[in-house]
């Protein structure tokens, strides 16, 4: 596993930090990033299919919730979008700085990491060691970082509705 960086990871409070960023407090955060959207193996068009399923789910249950679900993301996004998916998305494009990193994930609700073939991902850890649940796919490093129900869900690799239903769970509920 890689060392972290110690300014990705201080503690701030989460309505400072998406203060700094121009978040708003009542929002729902979804964080996502990587090197690259494109690439299959990182897992963007898996989580859009998820984020569609979480819509779904919370429209049957917490209606109101659904306006304050907002996408933020970071990374090369080259051609992909989220903006179809109804719900809020800001993107942040490459993030050069470990300060704004470490915002990034003090102002997030949850890291959603549909990666599906990474030893890491890198930001598991980062998010791990700011307290911030995951819902990720069953390997690499999530496996071994991840309790179910304690600090966010691991689900098994392309099941997409377990995945959905466990960003639902995190969005409408408290981890234990």
């Amino acid at each position: 596993y890689m060392s972290i960086e110690s300014q990705r990871c201080r503690n701030i409070d989460q309505n400072s930090a998406r203060d700094s960023l121009s978040l708003l407090l009542k929002d729902k955060i979804i964080l996502f990033g990587c090197f690259n959207f494109d690439d299959p193996r990182k897992g963007a068009q898996l989580l859009k299919k998820a984020l569609k399923r979480v819509v779904i789910n919370i429209k049957k249950n917490k209606s109101s919730l659904v306006s304050s679900l907002h996408l933020v993301t970071f990374g090369q996004k080259g051609n992909f979008i989220f903006s179809d998916l109804n719900i809020k998305w800001t993107h942040f494009g490459q993030i050069e700085s470990s300060e704004k990193m470490n915002m990034l994930y003090r102002s997030a609700d949850l890291l959603a990491s549909p990666s599906i073939d990474d030893l890491g991902p890198a930001i598991v850890q980062e998010a791990f060691v700011n307290d911030l649940p995951i819902v990720a796919f069953d390997l690499g490093i999530a496996q071994d970082l991840v309790i179910n129900s304690v600090n966010g869900y691991v689900v098994p690799c392309f099941e997409i509705n377990s995945f959905a239903d466990s960003l639902t769970k995190i969005l409408t509920e408290r981890l234990a």
